[in-house]
Order: structure tokens, then sequence, then C-alpha cells
């Protein structure tokens, strides 16, 4: 069995036993003594979790935490600190961050170790990088993942993902690189519009000793540091007229100089961009270059809104109440069918990273067994949404909706042969919420498989769509 990458930052790399009480106990322990290292070694060997060992020189806390979380923002963190300040602990702790108030000696972490990847998921995280990641039912979301896949392994270089703010194109782009030939190397990530220009060429190509005022040493740019990896370009419609020219040349012949350099670099990288904007209309005002256009949308992916596609909001909320209860320390079951109703009548225009944020909101802020549509008020019904007639349709959507969510469970249950633990793995969900579901719907479970008692008209009316 594959050991467990863990990535270490401790002052002193000396072995003292971490390396072989690790390895006892199925982990494989790589360690850095520099913060200012600890990006660039987190790309490299890109770890199932961080374990950050106080204090270090050079960098605070907080600020190693933010370089982690801007290297690889879902990479779960544990900090091993006897000494940690209650203010510094709570801040920390709303990015996800867990803390072990011990003396940081390894025989005493292994089992904080392994209770914090069970709470964190990071095991199944391990497993779930490659299309697995993209969340869905619905058929076109089973139709993303299959592109998706196709195009991972295949040798395209280029590949622009079009979806509006809020989509995933992100999570698309990590899953295309962890599908691909390409996973073992580095994966790069820069948003084009939160970096000025003057900058961002430096960034993305480097420069040499000297290229200009503040150019005092040797820069590797994003596309060298990526070589045989992946570099995701997020808005890159926001790139400037010099950069898209040299983006250019480099798109056509993989070649490019850093700044203040003469000498041409052979870089192998796939090359992945995404944009929410309209870019063959910037094209017709004069603010991005046909050519460059026409290039990169050589393999165009396109994601859908989330109003395109409401089956999967349940399914989804479940995923975030699931995320945020292990965050928040909370026990919310489920949702109401209000609760589903209301959802699944708000327009959504920020998409999943808005469905995300009003799952936080709820969880963190109420405390009950379920959500219901109180607690969602703050979510408002869509002016297209007909309100007038009666309920039966909604009534039917439900329905349909527990056919889904029956399908799913039911699958999850077989592959696992009735464990119930490793299904809300599988489903991304809380085992008490598998539990309540197997009650709920009258599932019998054996010791080799899963068999359910009659179901009624729920089986028959959603049987067409419980299959995604």
């Amino acid at each position: 069995m594959a050991r467990m990458r863990l990535l270490v930052l401790r002052a002193s790399p000396s072995s003292s036993g971490w390396t072989e009480t690790f390895g006892d106990n199925g982990f494989e322990l790589v360690s850095c003594s520099e913060p200012a290292r600890l990006p660039e070694v987190l790309l490299s060997c890109r770890p199932a979790g961080v374990i950050l060992v106080p204090p270090w020189k050079g960098a605070s806390v907080d600020e190693v935490v933010g370089a982690v979380r801007i290297a690889s923002p879902e990479v779960p963190i544990l900090i091993a600190d006897a000494r940690a300040k209650p203010r510094e602990v709570y801040e920390l702790s709303r990015l996800g961050v867990e803390y072990h108030f011990e003396p940081a000696a390894p025989g005493s972490l292994i089992a904080a170790v392994q209770g914090w990847i069970d709470r964190s998921g990071s095991s199944a995280r391990v497993v779930v990088r490659g299309v697995e990641a993209i969340l869905g039912h619905t058929g076109v979301m089973r139709q993303l993942r299959e592109q998706v896949l196709k195009i991972a392994v295949s040798p395209a270089t280029t590949i622009l993902l079009l979806g509006e703010s809020g989509t995933g194109k992100e999570l698309v782009a990590r899953a295309l690189h962890a599908s691909s030939s390409r996973a073992r190397e580095a994966f790069v990530a820069i948003n084009c519009s939160a970096i000025p220009e003057a900058l961002l060429e430096s960034e993305l190509f480097g420069h040499e000793p000297g290229a200009f005022t503040d150019a005092k040493s040797l820069k590797l740019g994003l596309f060298e540091m990526a070589h045989r990896g992946t570099v995701f370009l997020d808005e890159v419609a926001e790139l400037g007229p010099t950069i898209q020219a040299k983006f250019l040349r480099f798109l056509e012949d993989r070649s490019m100089k850093r700044l203040g350099g003469t000498k041409d670099i052979e870089v192998d990288v796939r090359i992945l961009s995404a944009t929410n904007s309209d870019l063959e209309r910037a094209v017709a005002e004069g603010r991005f270059r046909k050519d460059l256009y026409f290039r990169l949308q050589v393999v165009p992916v396109r994601l859908p809104p989330l109003r395109e596609r409401t089956e999967d909001i349940p399914y989804l909320a479940e995923h975030f109440l699931h995320l945020f209860n292990l965050r928040f320390h909370k026990r919310f079951a489920s949702f109401t069918r209000g609760g589903i109703r209301r959802m699944q009548t708000h327009d959504w225009p920020g998409n999943i990273r808005e469905l995300k944020n009003a799952i936080e909101r709820v969880v963190l802020l109420e405390d009950a067994g379920e959500v219901d549509e109180a607690m969602l008020s703050f979510l408002k019904p869509s002016s297209k949404v007909v309100t007038s007639r009666s309920e039966e349709p909604n009534r039917h959507l439900v329905r349909s909706l527990e056919a889904i969510e029956l399908d799913a469970l039911l699958r999850a249950l077989e592959q696992s042969h009735g464990n119930q633990s490793l299904a809300a793995r599988r489903l991304g969900i809380s085992r008490d919420t598998v539990r309540h579901r197997v009650q709920k719907y009258g599932i019998e479970l054996e010791t080799k498989a899963c068999v359910t008692r009659p179901l009624g008209d729920i089986t028959q009316e959603g049987s067409a769509e419980g299959g995604a």
C-alpha cells in the first residue's frame, strides 16, 4: 500500500526519530527547515497534509499558513504548538487549520495526526483528486467529467476553461492535471488580474540579475518552475498587450527568454487558461489579440452555471455541510424539504462559490439538527420562478431528489460492501448522515452487500433520474 506523504516544517531538519517513527506508522515524511522554501517544496512533493512546528526564523505562523494556502488552497494543515495563543488559534481555525497542544515529539504526534486525517478527510482527498472531484449527478456534469478525462489523457497542451465566476474552473483545472500523465509534476496557479502587469511578466517568464532596478538575483518564472507539469492562468482576459504578444509566442514554440536574458529556454508545460469574460467581444473591441484567442480556444471546456443544474444543489449542499461540520465542530444532520426548496429557487449568481459561502454562514451562525428554510431566508427566490402554482410540482421535485439521493447512497454502500464509514467517505458526507439516511429509507445492511426494502412511489417516480 502506498504511504501517505506529509510535509513537516521544523526549525531543525535533523531526523531525531521523526522519519523512522512516521515511517513505522505508514507515512512518508518530507522535511523543510526554511519557511521561504515551503511553497517550493509543497509544489514539488504535493503532500496529503502539512505539519507546522513553530517557531522558525524569518516568518510568523500566520505568514507561513498564508503561504501554504496560496500554494495549495485545499491541503490540510496541522500546527503542533503547546504555546499557541487562543486568539491565534481562533483566527487560523477559520482557515481550516487544526492545532495539537502538546510538545512536538514524533511519538506523541502520531495519534494526533491519525485523528486529524480522519477528521479532515485528507485520506479521501488523496484519492479524489481527478475527475471524481468534479461533483454532480446531472447529465451535463457526467458529460463534463468524461470530457475532462479525455482531455487529461490526451497530448493536448493548451486548454481554455470558460464559465461564470464561481463555477469551479480552478477545481476542473486541478482535476485535469491530477488525471494526466503530468500529475506527479508541479501544478502552478496564478490569477492574472491580481498582479500588476509590470510584475506579471517577471512572474511568468522570470528575470536575470540586473534586468531591472530591483532584480538582484536570478528568478525562475512560473513556466520554468512547472516544467513537465501544468500552469493554470486564471482571468487570462486581463493580460496586457505586451504580455499577450509574448505569451502567444511561447504557446507557438514552447520557448521563452527571461527578462534581461538572451538565451531561449525550452519548456514542456500544459497551459490551462480560464476566463469568465466574453473573449469574442474583447477581440472585437481590440482588448484581446485575435490570434491569441484562436490559439487558446483549440480545446474549449464550458462549465455550466449552477442555475442550469439545480438537481445537483442538494448533493453539493450536503458536501459543504459535511465540510463545515468538521471545520466548526457542528453536527448538522441534513436539510429539510423547505431548505432544499429555498436553495433550488434561488438564482445563485455566484454559483458554487456562493452556495459554499451560504452553507458556511448557516453552520457558523446556527445550531440545530437540520438546516431549514428559515435558516436560509437570506436566499431570495428567483423572479423567474412561478410561486403561485400549487405545491404539487415541488413535491414531485423533492421525490425525484430523494430518488437521486437514494440511488447514490445504494451505489456507495454496494461499492463499500455495506461499510457505512467507507460509504460516507465516498459520498463526502459524515457517517452520521449515512446512518440517518439508511434509517430513513429502510435500507437493510448485510455483511457483504446491502439490500433495500420496498420504497413505493419514491423509487418508481425517481427511477429514471436516480441513475445519475
